[in-house]
């Protein structure tokens, strides 16, 4: 019981963060300008402008980006939910001269998978992978103009827990409109 406690509390503190992240940012306008795609092994990603959220905090060099791409299906009561977020510190991509590309450190990033999400669903029972403290995910930063960012990111995700298949190799591109604060 006290393991799966542990990992409940882990998935409650990363939620009230999601939370706080959407809330800080989402009311200033960054959602809905911008897309965040690539693969996670042979899963196809895709988040349109509206479910994409992007902030960088220039007292700390945090860069975060999150994503979520929904499919609802009514009759059955149900969704198909891909969920990414990727980060990291680096230099300030809005600084007068800022040299491109930026190379983040401290990289970290998250991808989940569910299926046939509906009421009742067991949480343990939806796969999801993780990359921290520099697991060797690379994210770079080529541009920043008109309050949009643009980048890259490859790198591998560990299973973050016992049903998620293997390591997977993760890469893409995005484009955000992205709060600077």
């Amino acid at each position: 019981m006290g393991r799966i406690a542990h990992r409940l509390n882990h998935g409650v503190r990363a939620g009230c963060v999601a939370v706080l992240f959407a809330l800080v940012f989402a009311p200033t306008g960054a959602a809905g300008a911008g897309g965040f795609k690539g693969r996670f092994g042979a899963i196809p990603f895709k988040a349109r402008k509206i479910t994409v959220a992007c902030g960088y905090v220039r007292g700390t060099g945090l860069f975060v980006l999150e994503g979520a791409q929904i499919k609802v299906n009514i009759r059955a009561r149900n969704a198909d939910i891909k969920f990414a977020s990727l980060g990291g510190a680096g230099a300030d991509p809005t600084a007068p001269g800022a040299a491109f590309p930026i190379q983040l450190g401290s990289t970290f990033a998250a991808f989940i998978n569910a299926q046939d999400v509906g009421i009742g669903i067991d949480p343990r029972s939806i796969p999801g992978w993780v990359a921290e403290q520099d697991d060797g995910l690379q994210i770079t930063l080529t541009g920043f103009k008109r309050g949009r960012i643009t980048g890259t990111f490859s790198g591998t995700l560990q299973p973050a827990i016992s049903n998620s298949n293997g390591p997977l190799t993760a890469s893409g591109s995005f484009k955000a409109a992205c709060v600077v604060q």
